[in-house]
């Protein structure tokens, strides 16, 4: 628990040392989630790179290259979340808005690539620009995504404050069942996000070769 929640556990147990504190079952899947992905280098590189974009937009002068861009786009204007390491909702939530306003995100960089200023600026936008133009990151958040279709719902109805244990192993029950398909029917999956990938990427002018990296000798 955080913000003004903070340290409950720990004023619970001043008054009850014999208190045991066990996780909720909303945060045993959000670990469960983040040791999964974890596993995965191309995950990971991917998750690091929408925080440091997060990071790199949070200036107020980028933020608003970033707003501007967005001028005439269908729908509200949206703001760059942050990627949480220990909070599944809140990667969702930065996948959700890159995948959203990567067109956006894309000119906004370009734009701040002609920053005649800040030389930081220039240097870091334009790496950032080259990393998120690369269709492995693609495909990763459009993995994510498909995860996040499988727990995300499931994350947010075990915070519900009328959740019982027996609804909770029932909804914890059919997200593994989901999982289980979807393993039982991985190569048809993987074609399909190949696809969708391919077809983002030439949306958005991003190059649909999967070059591998050579290790010099």
């Amino acid at each position: 628990m955080r913000g003004k929640y903070n340290g409950l556990a720990t004023l619970i147990q001043e008054h009850c040392a014999k208190a045991t504190y066990v996780w909720c079952y909303a945060h045993r899947l959000n670990l469960v989630m983040n040791a999964v992905t974890s596993c995965c280098e191309d995950i990971r590189n991917t998750l690091g790179i929408l925080e440091e974009l997060y990071t790199f937009m949070s200036g107020h002068k980028r933020n608003d290259v970033f707003l501007r861009a967005q001028d005439g786009a269908v729908g509200r204007k949206q703001q760059l979340k942050r990627v949480s390491t220990t909070r599944w909702n809140s990667t969702e939530a930065a996948v959700d808005t890159v995948l959203a306003r990567y067109g956006e995100i894309v000119k906004a960089l370009s734009c701040l690539t002609q920053s005649r200023e800040d030389s930081q600026t220039v240097t870091l936008s334009v790496g950032l620009q080259a990393r998120l133009k690369d269709i492995r990151v693609i495909v990763c958040m459009k993995i994510l995504k498909l995860l996040y279709n499988f727990t995300g719902p499931v994350s947010r109805m075990l915070q519900g404050v009328a959740i019982d244990l027996a609804t909770a192993a029932a909804l914890l029950s059919d997200c593994k069942k989901k999982f289980e398909d979807a393993r039982a029917n991985a190569d048809l999956l993987w074609d399909e996000l190949i696809e969708e990938s391919v077809a983002f990427a030439n949306q958005h002018g991003v190059d649909t070769e999967f070059h591998t990296e050579r290790n010099s000798e």
